[in-house]
């Protein structure tokens, strides 16, 4: 697949959350993932006509529904996803008519109602329609296979600033349990691996966190917190205190 690295195929430049095209990550163009992503929106622009056929590309939300790091989040060095909005049968349509220009029509078959993941020349191409979260846009995100960069690589750094919850002794324990139980309540099936992910990313390229402190204070980790009810965002907030005095 021969793609120019700088073809955003005429799609508008914005900033994170915008809903328009964001250069950044790897290599500026998210690994080579980018350009990968907006050539399947492109089709969409061939198959409806219209012009403008994105609702979202890169932003700074982190979990999908099922807890997994978005190919959406800013965070994702090798990734770029795109929503392209459609409903009902209109929807059935241009999936149809999409899946017959990717990959040469290879994956005709996919009708949406699961997750369909192909993995082309080093990328690993995602498409959702008709599953949970999304019916009324047609999910389509790529990722670089085999990187050393990017969100999903950095457990060992998280582990190294986060979730040793027993140093912070039986209250540290109460406290982080109940964000977690939040956020699993909230639908993300695993909260302590999402949160570890997150952790590291933003240790990772975010320079100016060099500590569990600066992590704490940012403003990352207090959206985090937006899960939480107001009598349970006040115990976290003085856990945190207690854990930035523990930790100089």
């Amino acid at each position: 697949m021969e793609i120019n690295e700088t073809n955003t195929y005429d799609f508008e430049q914005g900033s994170v959350d915008s809903g328009k095209v964001v250069f950044g990550g790897k290599n500026n163009n998210w690994d080579g993932s980018m350009e990968r992503a907006l050539k399947i929106a492109n089709f969409a622009k061939e198959c409806s006509g219209k012009k403008n056929v994105i609702s979202s590309q890169k932003r700074s939300r982190v979990d999908t529904a099922s807890g997994n790091v978005s190919d959406h989040y800013k965070g994702n060095l090798s990734s770029y996803a795109v929503d392209i909005p459609t409903r009902g049968r209109k929807g059935d349509e241009l999936l149809k008519c999409i899946m017959s220009k990717f990959n040469n029509g290879s994956n005709s078959d996919y009708t949406g109602g699961k997750w369909l993941n192909v993995t082309i020349e080093g990328y690993r191409y995602q498409f959702g329609w008709r599953v949970k979260d999304h019916y009324d846009h047609i999910h389509v995100g790529v990722k670089k296979v085999g990187t050393s960069s990017g969100v999903e690589n950095n457990d060992e750094v998280a582990s190294k600033v986060l979730f040793d919850a027993n140093s912070f002794g039986k209250k540290g324990d109460e406290n982080l349990n109940k964000l977690l139980d939040k956020l699993k309540s909230k639908g993300i099936e695993n909260p302590q691996e999402s949160l570890k992910k997150w952790i590291g990313s933003v240790v990772k390229k975010e320079m100016k966190y060099k500590s569990f402190k600066d992590i704490l204070d940012s403003d990352e980790y207090k959206q985090l917190l937006k899960y939480l009810e107001t009598n349970e965002m006040e115990q976290m907030d003085e856990e945190i205190r207690r854990i930035k005095k523990i930790i100089g």
